[in-house]
Protein backbone atom coordinates (compact mmCIF):
# COMPACT_ATOMS: atom_id res chain seq x y z
CA UNK A 1 0.00 0.00 0.00
CA UNK A 2 1.17 3.03 -0.79
CA UNK A 3 2.61 5.63 1.62
CA UNK A 4 1.48 8.89 0.34
CA UNK A 5 -2.04 7.12 0.09
CA UNK A 6 -2.14 6.06 3.39
CA UNK A 7 -1.27 9.81 4.72
CA UNK A 8 -3.85 11.32 2.52
CA UNK A 9 -6.58 8.83 3.48
CA UNK A 10 -5.33 9.10 7.36
CA UNK A 11 -5.72 12.89 7.84
CA UNK A 12 -8.86 12.56 4.83
CA UNK A 13 -10.19 10.56 8.01
CA UNK A 14 -8.81 12.88 10.24
CA UNK A 15 -10.11 16.47 9.16
CA UNK A 16 -13.27 15.43 7.66
CA UNK A 17 -14.21 12.85 10.41
CA UNK A 18 -13.13 14.95 13.88
CA UNK A 19 -15.05 18.36 12.79
CA UNK A 20 -16.50 18.57 16.55
CA UNK A 21 -16.25 20.98 19.36
CA UNK A 22 -14.52 20.68 21.96
CA UNK A 23 -15.92 21.69 25.60
CA UNK A 24 -12.91 21.50 28.15
CA UNK A 25 -13.84 21.78 31.48
CA UNK A 26 -11.52 20.57 34.00
CA UNK A 27 -11.47 23.41 36.10
CA UNK A 28 -15.33 23.71 35.54
CA UNK A 29 -18.33 21.67 36.98
CA UNK A 30 -21.19 21.87 34.53
CA UNK A 31 -24.65 20.26 34.65
CA UNK A 32 -27.01 18.75 32.39
CA UNK A 33 -29.21 21.24 31.05
CA UNK A 34 -33.53 20.91 31.67
CA UNK A 35 -35.72 21.41 29.59
CA UNK A 36 -39.83 22.15 29.64
CA UNK A 37 -41.53 18.93 28.78
CA UNK A 38 -41.85 18.21 24.76
CA UNK A 39 -44.68 15.01 23.94
CA UNK A 40 -44.18 13.57 20.69
CA UNK A 41 -47.75 13.05 18.04
CA UNK A 42 -48.92 10.10 20.22
CA UNK A 43 -48.33 11.84 23.19
CA UNK A 44 -45.50 10.41 24.55
CA UNK A 45 -42.68 12.49 26.80
CA UNK A 46 -39.92 13.27 25.23
CA UNK A 47 -36.52 13.51 26.59
CA UNK A 48 -33.89 15.81 24.83
CA UNK A 49 -30.55 16.65 24.13
CA UNK A 50 -29.11 19.51 22.48
CA UNK A 51 -26.57 19.17 19.73
CA UNK A 52 -24.06 21.54 18.52
CA UNK A 53 -22.98 21.92 15.09
CA UNK A 54 -19.32 23.76 15.48
CA UNK A 55 -17.58 24.76 11.99
CA UNK A 56 -14.10 24.08 11.48
CA UNK A 57 -11.14 26.63 11.02
CA UNK A 58 -10.42 28.22 8.04
CA UNK A 59 -7.51 25.67 7.60
CA UNK A 60 -9.08 22.47 8.91
CA UNK A 61 -12.01 23.36 6.44
CA UNK A 62 -9.58 24.22 3.53
CA UNK A 63 -7.72 20.94 4.17
CA UNK A 64 -10.77 18.71 4.39
CA UNK A 65 -11.89 20.04 0.90
CA UNK A 66 -8.55 19.19 -0.35
CA UNK A 67 -8.30 15.66 0.96
CA UNK A 68 -11.80 15.19 -0.38
CA UNK A 69 -11.22 16.27 -3.48
CA UNK A 70 -8.13 13.86 -3.53
CA UNK A 71 -10.63 10.92 -3.03
CA UNK A 72 -12.67 11.90 -5.86
CA UNK A 73 -9.79 11.94 -7.88
CA UNK A 74 -9.17 8.38 -7.52
CA UNK A 75 -12.61 7.33 -8.34
CA UNK A 76 -13.34 9.52 -10.88
CA UNK A 77 -9.76 8.28 -13.03
CA UNK A 78 -10.45 4.98 -13.45
CA UNK A 79 -6.87 4.52 -14.52
CA UNK A 80 -5.82 5.29 -11.32
CA UNK A 81 -8.56 2.89 -9.85
CA UNK A 82 -5.94 0.27 -8.05
CA UNK A 83 -4.71 3.77 -6.36
CA UNK A 84 -7.79 4.74 -5.51
CA UNK A 85 -8.68 1.70 -3.60
CA UNK A 86 -6.04 1.84 -1.92
CA UNK A 87 -6.97 5.15 -0.72
CA UNK A 88 -10.52 3.48 0.48
CA UNK A 89 -9.06 0.04 2.33
CA UNK A 90 -7.37 2.85 5.01
CA UNK A 91 -10.38 4.21 5.84
CA UNK A 92 -11.95 0.97 6.96
CA UNK A 93 -10.95 -0.24 10.57
CA UNK A 94 -10.85 -3.15 13.01
CA UNK A 95 -11.30 -3.49 16.20
CA UNK A 96 -9.70 -6.22 18.55
CA UNK A 97 -10.73 -7.35 21.77
CA UNK A 98 -9.26 -9.37 24.46
CA UNK A 99 -10.11 -10.72 27.70
CA UNK A 100 -8.19 -10.02 30.27
CA UNK A 101 -10.13 -11.41 33.53
CA UNK A 102 -8.70 -14.00 35.35
CA UNK A 103 -11.55 -16.17 35.95
CA UNK A 104 -11.50 -17.14 32.02
CA UNK A 105 -9.06 -17.48 28.99
CA UNK A 106 -7.90 -15.42 27.12
CA UNK A 107 -9.89 -14.86 23.73
CA UNK A 108 -9.47 -12.45 20.74
CA UNK A 109 -12.56 -11.87 18.38
CA UNK A 110 -12.77 -8.58 15.78
CA UNK A 111 -15.65 -6.05 14.95
CA UNK A 112 -15.09 -3.90 12.07
CA UNK A 113 -15.96 -0.25 12.14
CA UNK A 114 -15.92 2.29 9.14
CA UNK A 115 -15.59 6.04 8.53
CA UNK A 116 -14.99 6.31 11.79
CA UNK A 117 -16.07 9.66 12.27
CA UNK A 118 -16.33 12.55 10.13
CA UNK A 119 -19.21 14.49 11.92
CA UNK A 120 -19.84 18.10 12.88
CA UNK A 121 -22.49 17.09 16.24
CA UNK A 122 -21.81 16.80 19.64
CA UNK A 123 -23.77 16.45 22.71
CA UNK A 124 -23.66 16.34 26.25
CA UNK A 125 -23.53 13.25 28.32
CA UNK A 126 -22.79 12.54 31.85
CA UNK A 127 -20.75 9.76 34.06
CA UNK A 128 -20.19 9.09 37.22
CA UNK A 129 -22.39 12.25 38.67
CA UNK A 130 -24.98 14.23 36.64
CA UNK A 131 -22.37 17.58 36.83
CA UNK A 132 -19.43 15.55 35.60
CA UNK A 133 -20.33 16.48 31.51
CA UNK A 134 -18.45 15.19 28.19
CA UNK A 135 -19.16 16.09 25.02
CA UNK A 136 -19.42 13.07 22.99
CA UNK A 137 -20.35 11.85 19.29
CA UNK A 138 -23.82 10.33 19.47
CA UNK A 139 -23.21 8.04 16.76
CA UNK A 140 -26.06 5.49 14.86
CA UNK A 141 -22.96 3.45 12.61
CA UNK A 142 -21.01 2.32 16.27
CA UNK A 143 -21.93 0.64 19.67
CA UNK A 144 -19.90 1.16 22.32
CA UNK A 145 -19.13 3.92 24.00
CA UNK A 146 -15.37 5.45 24.29
CA UNK A 147 -14.77 8.00 26.86
CA UNK A 148 -11.15 9.48 27.14
CA UNK A 149 -9.79 9.14 30.76
CA UNK A 150 -6.94 9.98 33.22
CA UNK A 151 -5.45 6.66 32.42
CA UNK A 152 -4.03 7.93 28.94
CA UNK A 153 -1.09 10.14 29.15
CA UNK A 154 -0.51 10.86 25.23
CA UNK A 155 -1.25 14.25 23.59
CA UNK A 156 -4.69 13.42 22.14
CA UNK A 157 -6.29 12.70 25.97
CA UNK A 158 -4.57 15.30 28.06
CA UNK A 159 -5.87 18.31 25.74
CA UNK A 160 -9.52 17.26 26.48
CA UNK A 161 -11.54 16.46 29.63
CA UNK A 162 -10.41 13.12 30.69
CA UNK A 163 -13.19 10.52 33.03
CA UNK A 164 -11.61 10.26 36.65
CA UNK A 165 -12.91 7.14 37.81
CA UNK A 166 -11.85 8.51 41.37
CA UNK A 167 -14.47 10.38 41.61
CA UNK A 168 -17.26 7.94 40.88
CA UNK A 169 -18.81 6.07 44.13
CA UNK A 170 -20.40 3.90 41.43
CA UNK A 171 -17.78 2.61 39.07
CA UNK A 172 -16.43 -0.90 38.49
CA UNK A 173 -13.79 -2.25 36.30
CA UNK A 174 -14.82 -5.18 33.81
CA UNK A 175 -11.49 -6.40 32.90
CA UNK A 176 -12.27 -6.53 29.64
CA UNK A 177 -9.49 -4.72 27.15
CA UNK A 178 -10.23 -3.52 23.54
CA UNK A 179 -7.86 -2.12 20.92
CA UNK A 180 -9.00 -0.01 17.98
CA UNK A 181 -6.66 0.19 14.64
CA UNK A 182 -6.50 2.95 12.22
CA UNK A 183 -4.07 2.70 9.65
CA UNK A 184 -1.05 4.25 11.44
CA UNK A 185 -3.36 5.31 14.35
CA UNK A 186 -4.71 2.99 17.44
CA UNK A 187 -7.17 3.28 20.51
CA UNK A 188 -6.15 1.17 23.30
CA UNK A 189 -8.54 0.86 26.42
CA UNK A 190 -10.16 -1.12 28.92
CA UNK A 191 -13.97 -1.21 30.05
CA UNK A 192 -15.70 -0.47 32.59
CA UNK A 193 -19.33 0.46 34.38
CA UNK A 194 -20.83 3.19 35.82
CA UNK A 195 -23.47 5.46 36.17
CA UNK A 196 -24.61 7.27 32.85
CA UNK A 197 -26.87 10.64 32.69
CA UNK A 198 -28.34 10.45 28.80
CA UNK A 199 -30.51 13.85 28.78
CA UNK A 200 -31.77 13.75 31.89
CA UNK A 201 -32.30 10.01 32.62
CA UNK A 202 -30.00 7.83 34.87
CA UNK A 203 -28.64 4.29 33.55
CA UNK A 204 -26.95 2.52 35.86
CA UNK A 205 -23.99 -0.16 35.52
CA UNK A 206 -23.82 1.38 31.98
CA UNK A 207 -20.46 -0.24 30.08
CA UNK A 208 -18.17 1.85 28.51
CA UNK A 209 -14.79 2.09 27.24
CA UNK A 210 -11.89 3.66 29.39
CA UNK A 211 -9.25 4.93 26.41
CA UNK A 212 -5.80 4.25 28.04
CA UNK A 213 -3.83 4.81 25.17
CA UNK A 214 -3.35 6.89 21.70
CA UNK A 215 -1.27 6.16 19.13
CA UNK A 216 -1.00 7.98 16.42
CA UNK A 217 -1.43 11.94 15.16
CA UNK A 218 -4.87 11.14 14.31
CA UNK A 219 -6.27 11.22 17.87
CA UNK A 220 -4.33 14.43 18.57
CA UNK A 221 -6.13 16.59 16.26
CA UNK A 222 -9.98 15.34 17.44
CA UNK A 223 -12.48 17.49 19.24
CA UNK A 224 -14.39 15.71 21.48
CA UNK A 225 -14.00 13.60 24.58
CA UNK A 226 -15.55 10.66 23.78
CA UNK A 227 -18.34 8.56 21.17
CA UNK A 228 -21.40 6.86 22.41
CA UNK A 229 -22.70 4.22 19.98
CA UNK A 230 -26.40 3.37 18.88
CA UNK A 231 -26.47 0.93 16.27
CA UNK A 232 -27.43 -2.43 17.35
CA UNK A 233 -25.84 -4.73 20.44
CA UNK A 234 -24.83 -7.36 17.75
CA UNK A 235 -22.55 -4.97 16.72
CA UNK A 236 -21.19 -4.34 20.64
CA UNK A 237 -17.74 -5.79 22.02
CA UNK A 238 -18.16 -8.70 24.23
CA UNK A 239 -22.00 -8.79 23.66
CA UNK A 240 -22.26 -5.75 26.37
CA UNK A 241 -25.43 -3.78 26.09
CA UNK A 242 -24.65 -0.28 24.04
CA UNK A 243 -26.50 3.20 25.85
CA UNK A 244 -30.01 2.57 24.09
CA UNK A 245 -30.20 -0.77 24.96
CA UNK A 246 -29.48 -0.08 28.74
CA UNK A 247 -32.47 2.44 28.38
CA UNK A 248 -34.64 -0.36 27.27
CA UNK A 249 -33.41 -2.86 29.31
CA UNK A 250 -34.17 -0.73 32.46
CA UNK A 251 -37.27 0.49 31.05
CA UNK A 252 -36.74 3.96 31.56
CA UNK A 253 -39.19 5.30 28.53
CA UNK A 254 -42.74 4.46 27.03
CA UNK A 255 -41.67 3.78 23.26
CA UNK A 256 -38.09 2.46 23.03
CA UNK A 257 -37.44 4.98 20.14
CA UNK A 258 -34.63 8.07 19.44
CA UNK A 259 -34.47 10.61 16.51
CA UNK A 260 -32.37 13.47 15.42
CA UNK A 261 -33.02 17.11 13.75
CA UNK A 262 -29.45 18.34 12.48
CA UNK A 263 -29.68 21.88 11.68
CA UNK A 264 -27.35 22.38 8.83
CA UNK A 265 -26.64 26.37 10.07
CA UNK A 266 -22.93 26.68 11.96
CA UNK A 267 -22.20 27.40 15.46
CA UNK A 268 -25.99 27.12 16.70
CA UNK A 269 -27.21 24.87 19.44
CA UNK A 270 -30.68 24.13 18.17
CA UNK A 271 -29.87 20.21 16.58
CA UNK A 272 -30.94 17.71 19.21
CA UNK A 273 -32.27 14.34 20.24
CA UNK A 274 -35.01 13.23 21.22
CA UNK A 275 -35.44 10.08 23.34
CA UNK A 276 -39.13 8.16 22.97
CA UNK A 277 -39.99 9.50 20.36
CA UNK A 278 -40.00 12.04 17.29
CA UNK A 279 -40.63 15.63 18.19
CA UNK A 280 -43.24 17.12 15.78
CA UNK A 281 -41.64 20.67 16.02
CA UNK A 282 -38.75 19.21 14.09
CA UNK A 283 -40.26 17.80 10.92
CA UNK A 284 -43.18 18.51 8.87
CA UNK A 285 -45.70 16.11 7.15
CA UNK A 286 -45.77 12.14 7.07
CA UNK A 287 -43.19 10.05 8.66
CA UNK A 288 -42.25 7.01 6.31
CA UNK A 289 -40.90 4.05 8.12
CA UNK A 290 -38.57 1.35 6.45
CA UNK A 291 -37.76 -2.10 8.01
CA UNK A 292 -34.33 -2.53 9.10
CA UNK A 293 -33.04 -5.52 7.10
CA UNK A 294 -30.34 -7.13 9.67
CA UNK A 295 -29.90 -5.66 13.47
CA UNK A 296 -26.73 -4.79 12.94
CA UNK A 297 -26.34 -1.37 11.41
CA UNK A 298 -29.78 1.10 11.12
CA UNK A 299 -29.70 -0.61 7.10
CA UNK A 300 -32.75 -0.43 4.57
CA UNK A 301 -32.96 -1.34 1.50
CA UNK A 302 -33.38 1.35 -1.52
CA UNK A 303 -34.83 0.35 -4.80
CA UNK A 304 -33.31 2.48 -6.50
CA UNK A 305 -30.98 5.69 -6.44
CA UNK A 306 -31.80 8.76 -9.43
CA UNK A 307 -29.76 11.25 -10.84
CA UNK A 308 -31.84 13.62 -12.15
CA UNK A 309 -34.70 11.68 -11.92
CA UNK A 310 -32.78 9.43 -14.43
CA UNK A 311 -31.79 5.56 -13.65
CA UNK A 312 -28.29 5.71 -14.37
CA UNK A 313 -27.47 2.09 -12.90
CA UNK A 314 -26.16 3.57 -9.22
CA UNK A 315 -28.39 0.75 -7.41
CA UNK A 316 -29.13 -2.19 -10.00
CA UNK A 317 -31.52 -5.21 -8.28
CA UNK A 318 -31.66 -2.74 -4.99
CA UNK A 319 -29.04 -1.79 -2.89
CA UNK A 320 -28.80 -0.92 0.83
CA UNK A 321 -28.22 2.34 2.39
CA UNK A 322 -27.10 3.15 6.48
CA UNK A 323 -28.58 6.14 8.07
CA UNK A 324 -25.45 7.12 9.98
CA UNK A 325 -25.54 10.13 12.23
CA UNK A 326 -21.77 9.99 12.39
CA UNK A 327 -20.61 10.72 9.09
CA UNK A 328 -20.99 13.96 7.38
CA UNK A 329 -20.78 13.28 3.58
CA UNK A 330 -22.66 10.78 1.23
CA UNK A 331 -20.79 7.47 0.64
CA UNK A 332 -20.92 4.86 -1.68
CA UNK A 333 -19.07 2.01 -3.29
CA UNK A 334 -16.17 3.07 -5.33
CA UNK A 335 -17.48 2.19 -8.77
CA UNK A 336 -20.95 4.02 -8.13
CA UNK A 337 -19.75 6.61 -6.88
CA UNK A 338 -17.44 6.86 -10.28
CA UNK A 339 -20.69 7.14 -12.14
CA UNK A 340 -22.56 9.40 -9.56
CA UNK A 341 -19.21 12.14 -10.36
CA UNK A 342 -19.90 11.66 -13.97
CA UNK A 343 -23.07 13.14 -13.55
CA UNK A 344 -23.02 15.55 -10.51
CA UNK A 345 -19.44 17.14 -11.65
CA UNK A 346 -19.21 20.74 -10.15
CA UNK A 347 -16.94 23.53 -11.14
CA UNK A 348 -14.99 24.50 -8.11
CA UNK A 349 -15.91 28.09 -8.79
CA UNK A 350 -19.74 27.49 -7.73
CA UNK A 351 -20.91 28.77 -11.08
CA UNK A 352 -23.19 25.69 -11.72
CA UNK A 353 -24.47 24.44 -8.85
CA UNK A 354 -28.08 25.27 -9.80
CA UNK A 355 -27.65 23.48 -12.92
CA UNK A 356 -26.79 20.27 -11.15
CA UNK A 357 -29.23 17.56 -11.73
CA UNK A 358 -31.11 16.53 -8.17
CA UNK A 359 -29.96 12.88 -6.68
CA UNK A 360 -32.90 10.84 -5.26
CA UNK A 361 -32.96 8.02 -2.96
CA UNK A 362 -36.00 5.62 -3.72
CA UNK A 363 -36.70 3.45 -0.52
CA UNK A 364 -40.36 1.22 -0.28
CA UNK A 365 -41.62 3.88 -2.53
CA UNK A 366 -40.74 7.08 -1.28
CA UNK A 367 -38.73 9.81 -2.71
CA UNK A 368 -36.04 11.33 -0.87
CA UNK A 369 -34.31 14.09 -2.82
CA UNK A 370 -31.63 16.12 -2.44
CA UNK A 371 -30.63 19.54 -4.83
CA UNK A 372 -27.68 20.22 -6.22
CA UNK A 373 -27.16 23.24 -3.49
CA UNK A 374 -28.24 20.69 -1.17
CA UNK A 375 -25.54 17.71 -1.84
CA UNK A 376 -22.52 20.81 -2.50
CA UNK A 377 -20.37 22.07 -0.10
CA UNK A 378 -19.03 25.60 -0.40
CA UNK A 379 -15.78 27.24 1.18
CA UNK A 380 -16.03 30.81 1.57
CA UNK A 381 -13.64 33.24 0.88
CA UNK A 382 -12.70 33.26 4.75
CA UNK A 383 -12.74 29.70 4.92
CA UNK A 384 -16.17 28.67 6.35
CA UNK A 385 -17.76 25.91 4.82
CA UNK A 386 -21.56 24.95 4.25
CA UNK A 387 -23.92 23.51 1.83
CA UNK A 388 -24.58 26.32 -0.77
CA UNK A 389 -28.12 26.23 -0.26
CA UNK A 390 -27.25 27.42 3.64
CA UNK A 391 -24.78 30.16 2.11
CA UNK A 392 -27.41 31.11 0.24
CA UNK A 393 -29.68 31.88 2.68
CA UNK A 394 -26.97 33.94 4.86
CA UNK A 395 -25.09 35.61 2.34
CA UNK A 396 -25.01 36.09 -1.73
CA UNK A 397 -22.36 33.88 -2.95
CA UNK A 398 -20.38 35.44 -4.76
CA UNK A 399 -18.47 32.70 -7.95
CA UNK A 400 -15.15 34.55 -7.19
CA UNK A 401 -14.55 33.80 -3.94
CA UNK A 402 -16.19 30.65 -3.18
CA UNK A 403 -14.81 26.81 -4.25
CA UNK A 404 -16.85 24.33 -4.38
CA UNK A 405 -16.63 20.12 -4.34
CA UNK A 406 -20.01 17.96 -3.84
CA UNK A 407 -20.53 15.67 -0.46
CA UNK A 408 -19.36 11.96 -2.15
CA UNK A 409 -17.22 10.00 -0.96
CA UNK A 410 -15.84 6.93 -1.98
CA UNK A 411 -16.07 3.83 0.63
CA UNK A 412 -16.62 0.02 -0.15
CA UNK A 413 -17.21 -1.66 3.10
CA UNK A 414 -16.08 -5.23 3.05
CA UNK A 415 -18.61 -8.10 3.31
CA UNK A 416 -18.85 -9.97 6.84
CA UNK A 417 -21.14 -13.00 6.24
CA UNK A 418 -22.33 -13.25 9.52
CA UNK A 419 -23.15 -9.38 10.46
CA UNK A 420 -22.85 -7.87 6.70
CA UNK A 421 -23.38 -10.08 4.21
CA UNK A 422 -23.93 -7.32 0.98
CA UNK A 423 -22.01 -6.64 -2.23
CA UNK A 424 -22.90 -2.52 -1.72
CA UNK A 425 -23.84 -0.05 0.68
CA UNK A 426 -24.15 3.80 0.82
CA UNK A 427 -24.28 5.90 3.47
CA UNK A 428 -26.52 8.49 4.39
CA UNK A 429 -24.62 10.64 6.70
CA UNK A 430 -25.27 14.82 7.76
CA UNK A 431 -25.55 16.08 4.25
CA UNK A 432 -28.92 13.92 4.01
CA UNK A 433 -29.49 13.75 7.47
CA UNK A 434 -29.99 17.77 7.63
CA UNK A 435 -32.84 17.45 4.81
CA UNK A 436 -34.39 14.32 6.85
CA UNK A 437 -35.19 13.95 10.21
CA UNK A 438 -34.63 10.55 11.16
CA UNK A 439 -36.18 8.01 13.17
CA UNK A 440 -34.75 5.07 15.13
CA UNK A 441 -37.36 3.00 16.43
CA UNK A 442 -36.19 -0.19 18.23
CA UNK A 443 -39.23 -1.50 19.01
CA UNK A 444 -40.26 -2.20 15.34
CA UNK A 445 -36.50 -2.20 14.38
CA UNK A 446 -37.25 0.64 11.59
CA UNK A 447 -35.84 3.62 10.67
CA UNK A 448 -38.37 6.52 9.83
CA UNK A 449 -37.80 9.72 7.75
CA UNK A 450 -39.72 13.07 7.47
CA UNK A 451 -38.60 16.33 5.56
CA UNK A 452 -36.95 18.43 8.55
CA UNK A 453 -37.68 21.91 9.52
CA UNK A 454 -35.76 24.36 9.59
Amino acid sequence: MRRSLLTVALFAVCLLSFAMAVHIRKDKQQTLESKAKLYSAEGDELHTISLKKIPQSPGERRKAIELLSTAQYYSYNKDDYSAEKDFIYTQQKETSFTSTSSNSKTSTHTVKLYNFKNVQYTGDLAIGSSDNVFSVIYDTGSANIWMNSIHCNDPGCVSHKQYDFHQSKNYKSVGLSLDVQFGTGELIGEMAQDTVYFGDIEIKDQTFVEIHEQRGDVFAQSKFDGIVGLAFPSMAAYNKNPLFDSLIEQKKIQKNIFSFYMSPHDGRTDSEISIGGANPLRYSGEIKYHKVKKDYYWLIEAQSILVGGKDVGLCKGGCYVIADTGTSLITGPSEDIFTLLDHSSVNTNCSNVSELPELTFVIDGAHYTLTGEEYVLQENSDGSQQTVETAQSNVEMSSSTAQCIVAFMPLDIPNDEENFPYEKAWILGDTFLQKFYSIYDRDNDRVGFALARH
